[in-house]
């Protein structure tokens, strides 16, 4: 009777995941007839290729994104986009690790160059927004 309670309980825990009802799979970034979509069929040097959590064909969970040019995602997706806390490195060294939301730098996040130089703070759409810190390779700050 206690195996069969340990079991009910798993099953319950399991169905109530938020990863219950995905599966894990590749799937490639790709046009056709000029329109972009995720596809599971794809040649990895042309085309950029997911690799994690699918759900109704789509990224949606945990995954990594690879692009046919060297840049490199790693993190959360929702619906097809980056979206949650991700890292994005780029083949020069440089690197983006903070929040997504809609496949765009949003929230807190820092962005590093190959020089060294940081930018600390906040981002919307992409682009630093609001209050952020710089910090130059020589170790100066400036702050706004």
């Amino acid at each position: 009777m206690k195996h069969l309670l340990i079991i009910l309980i798993s099953i319950l825990l399991l169905s109530s995941s938020p990863l219950f009802g995905q599966d894990t799979g590749v799937l490639f970034l790709r046009e056709v007839n000029d329109n972009w979509g995720w596809f599971e069929d794809g040649d990895e040097d042309k085309y950029r290729k997911y690799v994690g959590y699918i759900k109704n064909g789509f990224p949606h969970g945990q995954g990594t994104m690879t692009y046919d040019v060297g840049n490199n995602y790693v993190g959360e997706w929702k619906d097809g986009l980056k979206n949650g806390q991700g890292t994005f490195t780029f083949p020069n060294g440089e690197k983006y690790v903070g929040e997504w939301e809609n496949d765009y730098m949003n929230g807190q996040g820092t962005y590093t160059w190959s020089s060294g130089n940081k930018y600390l703070g906040e981002w919307k759409d992409g682009k630093k927004h609001g209050h952020g810190t710089y910090i130059f390779s020589d170790g100066d700050k400036y702050e706004g």
